[in-house]
């Protein structure tokens, strides 16, 4: 995601791993080529799937730079707004199997708009001025 939009999903039945990360952000790497989109931050969570010397290696061959979110740190999150929304799409399709769910999730990216990712951002923004000055957060 980015304040432009989605720009790669992928529903998978499965839990992530290290293998399937590198091959997520290959995608994303490649989109980013294909649109031109030279130094890009790469804003991600500090689990330790992505934050290993090949992934960040990888980012940096494409030209792009790293950044880690400090732990317990959401609401610097965009995506976490992100999966906010979707989720209460998914949840008012009331799908009954799981393939009524993955073609949920898919059909639902489509009401995630422009402005909604926008506002995400937005939103994570309100919040940058009182971390870096080291004031609690309250949500």
């Amino acid at each position: 995601m980015s304040c432009e939009g989605l720009i790669n999903f992928r529903v998978e039945d499965r839990h992530d791993d290290s293998e399937s990360f590198q091959k997520y952000l290959l995608d994303i790497l490649e989109i980013l080529k294909v649109k031109q989109i030279d130094e890009a931050y790469l804003v991600m969570n500090n689990l330790q799937i992505q934050n290993v010397e090949h992934i960040r290696n990888k980012i940096s061959e494409f030209k792009h730079l790293t950044l880690f979110m400090p732990p317990y740190s959401p609401f610097l999150n965009p995506v976490e707004n992100l999966f906010a929304k979707w989720q209460e799409l998914v949840r008012h399709s009331n799908s009954r199997t799981a393939a009524e769910l993955f073609s949920t999730i898919e059909t639902c990216s489509a009401s995630i708009t422009v402005t909604d990712c926008f506002g995400f951002y937005r939103n994570m923004k309100s919040y940058l001025r009182d971390c870096i000055q080291g004031r609690p957060i309250e949500n």
